[in-house]
């Protein structure tokens, strides 16, 4: 699933002097907009709303679990709390289901190794502001009322996401602060040979 999105398709390196970072994705690609994208590849849509106040975020979710799952996100790991090493991955961003809320918990599914995890509210909320995650639109984005709109034949589908991956890997930035595809991995060995020697 995570190949309709575009994501793993790509590199892209970002010349930070304070802290330069490397990534196994496109450049021009954020995971919000890879969800839209995958949606579109497997033929199924659904309704988003983004919002900016914790409360009415909060009571918007509650009113769509009503008619199912919702998929929430980008979240900050550093908040999951239900994962022991959550302080440790502060600044990661991350996508849940959140499958019902009682009684000041959210019953959700990580797809990162915890398929029925229970988080406070308070957190949820922590995580899904998403402060500190450079691409979020505004603090909270959910999705919800998944509808299939079209029967694909795999073969379509697979046509599809290989458009997609293309699309993504020709895409080279090659900037002061952004360089993508060949150029990314060009400045990572050029960094990595800078680096002293730890022998």
């Amino acid at each position: 699933l995570e190949c309709f999105t575009g994501m793993p398709f790509g590199a892209m390196f970002l010349a930070v002097k304070s802290e330069p970072m490397f990534f196994p994705s496109p450049a021009s690609l954020d995971p919000d907009k890879g969800l839209d994208a995958a949606l579109e590849t497997l033929g199924w849509t659904c309704d988003v709303w983004r919002g900016e106040n914790a409360d009415e975020a909060l009571q918007q979710l509650q009113n769509v679990l009503r008619y199912g799952p919702v998929l929430l996100g980008p979240l900050d790991m550093g908040y999951l709390s239900y994962d022991p090493n959550h302080r440790h991955k502060r600044g990661g961003d991350h996508f849940v289901v959140v499958l019902a809320i009682e009684n000041d918990l959210a019953l959700l599914h990580d797809p990162q190794n915890y398929p029925f995890a229970t988080l406070p509210t308070v957190d949820l909320i922590r995580a899904w502001a998403a402060n500190h995650l450079g691409y979020a639109i505004v603090p909270y984005t959910l999705r919800y009322g998944f509808v299939e709109q079209r029967k694909l034949k795999r073969e379509d589908t697979f046509r599809k996401a290989l458009e997609v991956a293309k699309r993504s890997m020709l895409e080279v930035p090659n900037t002061e602060v952004v360089k993508g595809g060949s150029h990314a991995f060009l400045a990572v060995s050029s960094l990595l040979r800078q680096q002293p020697s730890e022998a």
